[in-house]
């Protein structure tokens, strides 16, 4: 029998009074309109940038977009594991069974913690593989004073691996330090509610262990090799990346333009443009020009 933890009982009393509140037999069911709104706001901001060719800001708005459908998902699961029949629910736990569970799950996995202070319950994982791609461990913050809530716990990646495409994509089904929960939204809001935190953090590892291309915030196809573009530091993919004809360094898309005399390709750091006639070259084209503005020339 492990030793009793008086941290581990004070921590538990505080969670039967939390979810005691959450009881769904009396607590009230409420939309989520913050997510529902949000997602409305970005759905015209896609509509106004359509047809402009801005593709860094269409490509940050639509992962803004899915992210917020995504939540908004989660929410109507959960609306919806509520409204149904409650079965054999005998009532939200008490303290003795909170600390029995809470005392499993620190037991169960090996690297778990808890802060009594700041109400968190924290689990690591091992290091996780998807298709040959290593993308490392992940910790599992759960956040005891917000159960109920849209943002209970993140998902924080120890030495991130991001996506090519998106610094905030440590994870296929992770974005901006949140899970996609897919079809386990229901199974993860009804284990918060009846304070079963070992089937919590279960599921939301096996989730993580399980890659889905159809529910992904990124495919893993954008974990490739990378390498950082020479001219504003974004990571790019091997399969994506430019190359610069002057400065021989790598550029993603965005940065990689061509010569208009000469037609290699250039960087935005090597093109250089007159102050005096407004033309744009590669600088080895502009030395050898014979207009008396050459000496204007300047690096942007």
């Amino acid at each position: 029998m492990l030793p009793f933890d008086r941290s581990l009982w004070r921590l538990a009393g505080r969670l039967e009074t939390r979810l005691a509140r959450l009881d769904p037999r009396t607590s009230p069911l409420k939309l989520d309109h913050a997510s529902w709104l949000a997602a409305r706001r970005l759905e015209s901001q896609l509509e106004q940038i359509a047809g402009r060719h801005w593709a860094a800001a269409g490509d940050h708005l639509s992962r803004q977009f899915q992210h917020t459908v995504q939540r908004l998902q989660t929410s109507l699961g959960q609306l919806q594991h509520r409204l149904s029949p409650r079965g054999t629910y005998s009532g939200p736990p008490c303290q003795r069974q909170l600390y029995e569970e809470l005392q499993a799950t620190v037991d169960t996995f090996p690297d778990c913690t808890f802060d009594l202070r700041q109400q968190t319950l924290t689990v690591i994982t091992e290091p996780i593989t998807l298709e040959e791609i290593t993308l490392g461990s992940f910790r599992i913050e759960l956040d005891l004073k917000t159960l109920g809530g849209t943002a209970t716990y993140r998902v924080i990646a120890e030495n991130p691996n991001c996506s090519a495409a998106s610094p905030d994509v440590a994870h296929p089904h992770v974005s901006c330090e949140s899970l996609c929960e897919g079809d386990g939204s229901a199974s993860l809001d009804c284990a918060l509610r009846t304070g079963r935190f070992s089937d919590f953090f279960q599921i939301v590892i096996q989730t993580l262990q399980t890659y889905n291309v159809h529910s992904a915030y990124a495919s893993l196809d954008e974990w490739e090799d990378c390498t950082a573009c020479h001219a504003c530091g974004d990571r790019v993919s091997e399969r994506d990346c430019c190359y610069c004809d002057t400065c021989h360094d790598s550029t993603c898309e965005n940065c990689s333009t061509s010569c208009p005399q000469c037609g290699d390709s250039a960087c935005d750091v090597c093109i250089r443009h007159c102050e005096q006639c407004g033309e744009s070259a590669c600088a080895e084209c502009l030395e050898q020009s014979h207009r008396t503005c050459v000496a204007a020339v300047q690096t942007v």
